[in-house]
């Protein structure tokens, strides 16, 4: 299966970073993401 923007895989950070690993969990990330954008849109 080919991933793409709509089904991404962290397989290319990975290969392009070695060694790179994400520092959060994805719904922390999603969840701090989203209360970082509603305190700059109001």
């Amino acid at each position: 299966m080919t991933r793409n923007a709509v089904n991404p895989t962290l397989a290319l950070p990975r290969s392009k970073l070695q060694g790179w690993e994400p520092r959060v969990p994805l719904r922390e990330g999603l969840s701090r993401t989203i209360e970082f954008f509603k305190t700059i849109v109001k």
